[in-house]
């Protein structure tokens, strides 16, 4: 198959285009996020041990930065990651401080040593009391490996701004790790949850008296304390860290600053009238106790202790991320108005394994919100109401209730006026939706008949098929009948062309010598495969390994120049014969209703606009007739038996290039007999493909959804490490199954308002021209998209839903979940923008195909299917993002518009075409491969 390289580049300007910052103003931020991996300071952990100390002036991005994210994980001397219940990771948090310059501090000590003078806590924004233990920028517990915290673009938290800094002080970081080694330990969930009586003690670090009724919590559990392990129990103590990952871009203009602000449930604040702002009133204990519930509350709630408190804002502004930070039982926390209205929700998740990130009984995520930018404000002065809620069917101490949320004071600058334009038409978004696209898709339909108009003139000096131009006596146009009676030969074929036998000879000698470039005097596969690629015969037309064994006579592997004349020879003979036989009026020519005639005869059924395509596609000087030059042109390196039906099915190639997203219509054999067996050549051709290509799928599918900064890479590692190989696989099955229902349907559907069509242009089988195919290409895509839509749905859900312990989540529950908790509604999430892609994408590939011919199937078959994929690849991705997010969730899109500009905002017009790439790579070796296998399928089923 031919790729034209100069349609190839055309696709890498326009991804150059998508990528480039020619305007930061239209592209978004092109600031380059930073990853920085670092590691603790060494701790020691033994069994029942426990560490929970302060680490000062740890490594930390340096300068004036916007941080993007905060992750941290325990591993081992070799780098490994420790599961929960070896060492859990009871919290971990980062804080900033300012300390004078020539001052050192290590540890708490040194610390507590320091004037207050020489030390200044640079807290986070909240609303908890100076001297509370909520100081902190960021942290997380156990949950901290599945847990997103990523700040989305273009708000960033903004650190080591030298204006804020005083004079004489230097910016640093402190880390604070609270880890519990719980191996061999007599409780594993009573030592996570600082038990006193586990630990034998009475009393806290600094040997103060505890409170009789306090049960546990961290106050039992402080640096060196010791949880009981069981009698007889021995294990090495092993060196440990902890290894935490920092993102940030550089601060600039681009950025948005958005403040952290840390909410807790234990907050013993009460109104007073003179309460503003960070005040003593406001006291944070931190942990609380739960009780375990009586059997009569089982049946009332379910045994769940619900957690209430108001509390008065003294910030205003637009939330964008909210996160929970819960202990083992805890089902979840939540964010409300007075009035009832959900701002943001965090829900645990559980592991079901033995694996680091997994394990089971341990919370080991918390989903988080991202509310879309505007749409959560919160005034100055406004009340909310924060929620913890955990399980109390046992006994629960030392939990956790913080709600951390990032508050930004204002939203960004719009960018140009199309922003404005956008923001200020929300409520017209479809109608503007709908003419965006359009505009593109015209674009790319340009863009396509640009580049053929380039390579239509560029061709003019070729013969159709691609054979070196002949030298022809007769005139373009003019039949030449010959006058010689007798039984057809040499001679009969010799006056047809206008040759003699000597310019005959020289015409073949120089055929085989282009084969023959290497001047080796004999031709083999390599040889004969290279000369039909050199003349641009499409791969659908090649017949290299039949046309060796035809002409190879004596079967040695080779054709001698003697052997290649005699095929030549015997070929023209046949040719002419069956010319002749065509050729009812014996003018010299054959007329289209002579060839619709023979077709019948030979049993095959065809339509006026498919004879004219038939006709112009061997008629080089488009005179509407054909000559025996032009008959021997189109079949002379045709190897197998010049049959009339053998002819037709040689032009009549059907174009089943299945790139994954729509199926492409049959044409050219909309009346045959043979029909079911190009569809079923056509199926297994698609579903070998989907399936070949079902990794470069998962991954483009993968992208789509990420609404941060998403790369190939990382995307494949991911995928690895959640299921392996396989995974690339994921959701392929159900892509292969709807190959045959989505064909079936769009092309009965196409037959059909074809049909009409042509009935209300007033010519039952006439032309409908290149505008009734596009309405009837994009109205039969709709209907068949329509009817497998679920399908396609499901698919995308079973693709980007998270594995649970490594194994992929089943098709079943998967598909009965959707059904039960979001109703059939739900399966139809996405079809409108999906159903506004399919006009200009059938539109480009039918339209365009069909009016371009033979040119776009020597040429750009691949490219113009990657241009039209390209032009609605937008509207993809918002189907896309529609179909994986689950209607339930907090922060699930409203609609298509609320994708559109959302995704708009917060990531740019590139957000529009994440997974490009991949999409894109799958065009080549897609058509390849239906090709390969449509051919042999086509062997298989005699439709050769």
């Amino acid at each position: 198959m031919k790729i034209d390289k100069r349609g190839w580049l055309l696709l890498v300007g326009i991804l150059v285009m998508l990528s480039s910052p020619h305007s930061q103003a239209f592209w978004g931020n092109e600031n380059k996020i930073k990853t920085a991996v670092f590691l603790s300071p060494k701790f020691v952990l033994g069994p029942g041990s426990v560490e929970n100390r302060f680490y000062y002036n740890i490594d930390f991005p340096k300068g004036h930065i916007a941080l993007k994210s905060f992750n941290a994980e325990v591993i081992d001397e070799a780098g490994n990651p420790v599961p929960l219940h070896e060492t859990y990771l009871h919290h971990w948090a980062v804080a900033r401080y300012f300390l004078r310059k020539g001052v050192e501090v290590l540890n708490i000590n040194d610390r507590k040593k320091l004037n207050s003078s020489d030390y200044i806590s640079a807290r986070n924004s909240g609303i908890c009391q100076v001297d509370s233990d909520v100081v902190q920028y960021f942290g997380l517990g156990s949950e901290t490996r599945k847990t997103a915290t990523h700040v989305p673009d273009p708000y960033g938290i903004e650190v080591g701004n030298p204006a804020e800094i005083p004079d004489g002080f230097e910016e640093k970081w402190l880390l604070n790790v609270h880890a519990i080694d719980t191996r061999g330990v007599e409780d594993k969930m009573g030592c996570t949850e600082c038990r006193c009586d586990l630990y034998n003690v009475t009393e806290d670090e600094y040997g103060r008296p505890l409170r009789p009724d306090y049960k546990g919590g961290f106050l039992c559990c402080y640096d060196h304390a010791q949880c009981r392990v069981k009698q007889g129990f021995e294990s090495v103590r092993r060196n440990l860290y902890l290894r935490y990952t920092v993102k940030w871009v550089d601060m600039d203009t681009s950025v948005v600053p958005a403040k952290i602000y840390i909410l807790d449930i234990t907050d013993g604040w009460k109104r007073s009238s003179n309460s503003t702002g960070v005040n003593s009133e406001h006291s944070c204990k931190v942990e609380y106790e739960i009780e375990p519930c009586r059997a009569t509350e089982l049946a009332d709630n379910g045994c769940i202790d619900t957690r209430r408190i108001s509390l008065d804002m003294p910030f205003g502004g637009y939330v964008i991320y909210g996160v929970a930070h819960q202990h083992a039982g805890g089902s979840g926390s939540a964010l409300y108005r007075e009035d009832g209205q959900l701002l943001c929700s965090s829900i645990p998740t559980y592991g079901d394994g033995e694996e680091a990130g997994n394990e089971a009984g341990y919370i080991v995520g918390m989903t988080t919100c991202y509310p879309q930018p505007g749409t959560v404000k919160i005034s100055k002065g406004e009340t909310l109401i924060l929620e913890s809620n955990y399980s109390s069917i046992r006994h629960h101490t030392g939990v956790m209730g913080l709600f951390y949320i990032l508050v930004a004071d204002e939203l960004p600058k719009p960018m140009n006026t199309f922003y404005t334009l956008v923001q200020s038409q929300t409520q017209d978004s479809i109608i503007l939706l709908t003419i965006l696209w359009a505009g593109v898709a015209l674009m790319g339909v340009v863009t396509v008949i640009a580049v053929a108009i380039h390579y239509k003139l560029k061709r003019q000096a070729v013969e159709h098929v691609g054979l070196p131009k002949m030298e022809a006596k007769s005139k373009p146009g003019c039949c030449n009948p010959v006058k010689k009676s007798g039984p057809v030969s040499m001679d009969h074929v010799l006056l047809a062309l206008r040759e003699t036998k000597e310019e005959r000879d020289l015409r073949i000698r120089s055929l085989f010598n282009f084969f023959d470039a290497a001047n080796a005097g004999f031709l083999d596969y390599a040889q004969i495969e290279k000369g039909l690629s050199a003349l641009q015969i499409p791969a659908e037309y090649k017949y290299a390994n039949d046309l060796l064994k035809v002409c190879d006579a004596n079967r040695d592997g080779r054709v001698e120049y003697y052997e290649f004349k005699r095929y030549m020879d015997d070929k023209e003979l046949e040719l002419y014969r069956i010319f002749q036989a065509i050729d009812v009026e014996h003018n010299g020519c054959i007329l289209p209703e002579e060839l619709w005639d023979a077709l019948v005869k030979a049993g095959i059924q065809i339509d006026d606009e498919e004879l004219a395509r038939f006709v112009e596609h061997v008629d080089k000087d488009n005179n509407g007739i054909i000559t025996f030059e032009e008959w021997r042109d189109f079949l002379l390196l045709y190897p197998h038996e010049a049959t009339i039906e053998n002819i037709y099915h040689h032009w009549e190639r059907v174009c089943l290039v299945d790139i994954g997203e729509q199926a492409v219509i049959p044409e050219g054999i909309s009346k045959q007999v043979k029909r079911s067996k190009y569809f079923i050549a056509g199926g297994i051709a698609g579903a070998a493909s989907r399936t070949a290509t079902a990794p470069l799928d998962r991954l483009k599918v993968v992208l789509q959804v990420q609404t941060t900064r998403a790369s190939i890479l990382p995307a494949v590692k991911k995928i690895l490490k959640e299921d392996g190989l396989i995974g690339f696989f994921r959701g392929n099955g159900l892509n292969v199954v709807k190959v045959a229902p989505e064909s079936a349907i769009k092309f009965y559907a196409y037959e059909l308002l074809k049909n009409i069509i042509g009935d209300s242009m007033g010519e039952k089988k006439g032309d409908i021209g290149a505008a009734g195919r596009l309405v009837a290409g994009g109205a039969a895509g709709a209907v068949a998209q329509s009817a497998i839509y679920p399908l396609d749905l499901v698919k995308t859900r079973l693709q980007t839903c998270a594995s649970e312990g490594g194994r992929a989540p089943k098709l079943g529950k998967l598909t009965k979940d959707i059904w039960v908790q979001e109703g059939p509604r739900a399966f139809y999430k996405g079809l409108t923008p999906s159903l506004l892609g399919i006009i200009p994408y059938a539109g480009i590939d039918l339209a365009v195909y069909e009016t371009l011919k033979d040119f776009s199937r020597t040429y750009i078959l691949e490219d113009s299917g990657a241009l039209g994929a390209t032009c609605v690849y937008p509207l993809q991705v918002i189907r896309t993002r529609l179909q994986a997010q689950p209607s339930t969730s907090a922060d699930a899109y409203k609609g298509m518009s609320d994708v559109f500009w959302r995704t708009f905002r917060n990531e740019g017009c590139r957000g529009f075409y994440k997974g490009l790439f991949p999409n894109l790579l799958k065009v080549v070796p897609a058509a390849s491969i239906t090709y390969m296998v449509y051919e042999a399928m086509k062997k298989s089923l005699e439709l050769d």
